[in-house]
Parts: C-alpha cells; structure tokens; sequence
C-alpha cells in the first residue's frame, strides 16, 4: 500500500481553489519524491481547467510542460495530479480510465 504525505498547508490551498473554482472543477499538479511506497509531496501546482467544466478537466499542454520542466529542475518528479469534485467524492468512470501514472 503506498502513502501519500502532504502538507496541511497545501491541502488548505487545493481546498481553496475547489472552492474558488466552484461549479468548475479545480486542478493541480503534484510534484516531489517517491520512494519506499511514499509520495512525498513538496510542490502544488495549481493550473487552469482549460475545459471549464464542472464534470471533467484538462490542463493546458504547454502549462503542464512548464511546471514539468521547472519541477524536474528543482529534482522534483511528478507524482499525479489533484481535481476536485463537486458532487461525491468518488472516482468517476472516466477517472478510473484515465488517471494512472
């Protein structure tokens, strides 16, 4: 079983932006390290819903190889990505396809 580790400040900041992105759904990307199954989180980075959206999201390909690239400098690897869910908070069909590392 792996083990995410994150901050409580930067759970407060993806809170904030579900709730300031609301109807439209939030995202971010999460950067850090793993190993010895812990994701380690020391970096969100909250992107733009190029979708608009209240039921899927995307982010800006040239924004994510942004933040890839700045990430991967400072030795960070990318660790998944965060959305938020404005109904329940369970994984949609198109979640559990699609959003695998």
């Amino acid at each position: 079983m792996s083990v995410v580790e994150i901050e409580e400040r930067d759970i407060r900041k993806l809170r904030e932006e579900a709730l300031k992105a609301f109807p439209v759904e939030a995202c971010a990307l999460l950067f850090g390290k793993r190993g010895n199954g812990r994701f380690l989180v020391k970096l969100v980075r909250i992107t733009r819903n190029k979708l608009c959206s209240s039921a899927r999201f995307e982010v800006d390909a040239q924004e994510f190889y942004n933040a890839l690239k700045k990430a991967e400098e400072e030795g960070l690897e990318l660790l998944g990505f965060f959305h938020s869910h404005h109904a329940k908070p369970e994984p949609s069909q198109i979640d559990l396809q699609g959003m695998r590392l």
